[in-house]
């Protein structure tokens, strides 16, 4: 397993592979898109297969994950023009639990940074996070972006 390992704050870090996506320009119908259906898009893989990830959430009393989407004219959290978290990105945890922006606050991801809630024409990005005491939600291996598929609309 590669992991970083920080022993003083008891924290062990497992990075995905890899770590970004090229630029997404998805042209669709789709209410809902999942970046693993997308003919560009990835599966999010870590470094270090399914047993040792299970391990390392049998061994975790707690489990935190942080995610940075870039954005051009892409909701991500919070739709300024429609005041409504209905286009916020949706997140599939490793034990299939989906991570919303609003629901159940055991489901609900936290925003650090929110500056795609505002289609104007600019790259911007929104920075978000997810802590659970259940480590067995996480890593998470999916995300659905629900405001995809004009010509304009990049990530």
């Amino acid at each position: 397993i590669l992991a970083y390992c920080d022993i003083p704050n008891r924290v062990t870090c497992v990075y995905p592979q890899p770590n970004a996506t090229s630029e997404i320009n998805h042209i669709g119908k789709e209410q809902e898109l999942w970046l693993s259906d997308i003919e560009e898009g990835m599966k999010i893989t870590y470094k270090a297969d399914s047993n040792q990830i299970g391990f390392l959430q049998l061994l975790s009393v707690t489990a935190t994950q942080n995610i940075t989407y870039h954005c051009l004219d892409s909701i991500a959290y919070f739709d300024l023009n429609l005041k409504s978290y209905r286009k916020g990105l949706k997140l599939l945890g490793w034990n299939d639990a989906e991570i919303m922006p609003k629901g159940h606050k055991r489901l609900r991801y936290d925003i650090l940074e929110d500056g795609c809630r505002a289609k104007n024409g600019k790259w911007k990005k929104t920075a978000l996070t997810y802590s659970t005491d259940n480590p067995s939600r996480l890593p998470i291996i999916d995300i659905a972006m629900r405001d995809v598929g004009d010509k304009n609309q990049r990530f």
